[in-house]
């Protein structure tokens, strides 16, 4: 990214999280696949404001790291801080601390249908198989 991209980017993700602090609720399009089969790079995401102390194991939560925003699944609580990992990578994020929280991903929004982001069997199988094969995430994303 040059320069004047890098700053469009960082001023973006600093309005979704003025947004969704100001408003409670905000929406976001997705261009990653690091919660591949859950969430797909073109969805939306629905985002709720919510605190650390409101958040739980299995939830997904958008947070701000570095000069972007992730979304990812909480898998625990360190401290005062979460820990999150995306479902296809077999590591744990560095710990996310309530600064860093935007909200909880409260729903997702596919095709004109809004899902529940609780991962589902199907989901964590697919998670599972792209976390372990290139191959496997590629065609994945080509039948998609």
């Amino acid at each position: 990214m040059d320069n004047g991209a890098e700053l469009r980017h960082a001023l973006n993700c600093e309005l979704v999280a003025d947004v969704a602090h100001r408003f409670g609720e905000v929406h976001v399009k997705v261009t990653g696949t690091s919660m591949l089969p859950s969430i797909w790079p073109g969805d939306t995401i629905v985002v709720a404001r919510q605190g650390i102390d409101e958040l739980s194991p299995g939830q997904l939560v958008l947070c701000r790291r570095g000069k972007g925003l992730v979304a990812h699944r909480i898998v625990g609580h360190r401290g005062g801080s979460l820990i999150t990992r995306g479902d296809t990578h077999g590591d744990d994020d560095p710990p996310v601390h309530g600064s860093e929280i935007v909200g909880r991903v409260a729903a997702i929004l596919r095709d004109g249908h809004r899902m529940d982001p609780e991962q589902s069997l199907w989901c964590r199988v697919g998670a599972w198989l792209v976390r372990r094969s290139e191959l496997f995430r590629i065609v994945l994303l080509r039948v998609h």
